[in-house]
């Protein structure tokens, strides 16, 4: 997509949430249409001008409304309310945000400190509660995010996720001719490959590899599953039933469900087109 079509497409996406938001912000029935669309999750892949979308939703508000936005990035965010929970305040800063109609955080992604991870989900209740729109932008689908916990990405997934435009990453490409590629496979025996393919991606996303192929249901190991799943199919030719018998002893409909979910999200996320690059690269030269 050409950039002027695409800052063109975010400039309309701010103006119509602006005045999405300015006729329901000051809202305070949870039965009204806010509740529905709270928070506003901007998604963009790295360059996709999310700080700049913000930006401007933050000056059609000031344009339109008396009473001013709070905005910050997610570093600055989790420190504010690391100190506030240091230092005991928890309960003002809390009244101080419930009193803005519109809360702007970007990049809530970078929120880095533990505690106040475990904060914000109740943060945003409590502004929910009194009709308090929230409008944040991360890199990739919350339930894709590797630094934000369960709960807050719950909230987020809750809300209305607006995709903004970027120039589609090209799907994964071939590192290698057809041939090295199918001498390489003739080399590798597939359960070597298997092997390697689940502790890279394991070693990627923080896990174990018990964790890939075990029981566990965590978003984290789901996500780290089907991108394993997705290298295995992708480097062997192991059919679905064996590649389910590999990671725990799953059943093809579910190795076949995580092949596509991978694929439709890398169609959407650069950032995991660059993970799964990333991992064919390094498991193609072991």
């Amino acid at each position: 997509m050409p950039q002027a079509a695409a800052m063109g497409i975010k400039s309309m996406v701010a103006s119509q949430l602006l005045d999405f938001c300015s006729e329901h912000a000051a809202q305070t029935s949870p039965k009204g249409r806010l509740r529905r669309y709270n928070p506003v999750v901007a998604v963009g892949s790295p360059g996709a001008g999310k700080t700049r979308w913000l930006t401007q939703v933050c000056a059609r508000w000031s344009d339109k409304n008396d009473v001013p936005a709070v905005r910050w990035d997610g570093q600055s965010l989790g420190r504010e309310i690391a100190a506030a929970l240091y230092n005991d305040t928890i309960d003002e800063w809390r009244t101080r945000l419930v009193s803005r109609p519109l809360v702007l955080i970007d990049a809530i992604d970078r929120v880095v400190d533990p505690e106040a991870l475990q904060m914000l989900p109740y943060l945003f209740d409590a502004c929910a509660a009194v009709g308090r729109q929230w409008v944040v932008t991360l890199d990739r689908h919350p339930s894709m995010s590797p630094t934000l916990g369960d709960t807050l990405a719950t909230r987020l997934c809750g809300g209305l996720l607006v995709v903004l435009p970027h120039p589609p990453p090209p799907l994964v490409r071939p590192l290698a001719s057809a041939t090295h590629s199918a001498q390489w496979r003739r080399v590798r025996r597939p359960s070597t490959i298997i092997r390697h393919a689940i502790a890279a991606t394991a070693r990627r996303y923080g896990l174990t590899p018990e964790e890939i192929t075990g029981p566990s249901q965590r978003r984290t190991a789901a996500h780290a599953r089907s991108i394993a799943m997705a290298l295995v199919r992708q480097l062997t030719s192991k059919s679905l039933v064996a590649i389910g018998a590999a990671f725990g002893h799953r059943d093809h409909t579910t190795v076949l469900h995580s092949l596509r979910v991978v694929h439709e999200r890398m169609c959407k996320d650069e950032s995991l087109a660059s993970d799964m690059q990333a991992l064919l690269k390094q498991l193609q030269t072991f």
